[in-house]
């Protein structure tokens, strides 16, 4: 979110971090939705696969 913030594209996010732009706009819609908090579950979620949304 902090590189979101200062204006870094999607796609070069997805880069820095070895993700893919679909995951980061993931990112940035469960915590547009759900806040800070879902971050915070999704670092947890991701190791069991199963996350608190659709």
């Amino acid at each position: 979110m902090l590189l979101a913030a200062d204006g870094v594209a999607d796609a070069e996010i997805a880069e820095r971090l070895g993700s893919s732009q679909p995951t980061v706009l993931n990112w940035h819609s469960q915590y547009a939705v759900f806040g800070i908090e879902a971050l915070g579950e999704l670092r947890e979620t991701i190791r069991d696969g199963s996350a608190p949304w659709p």
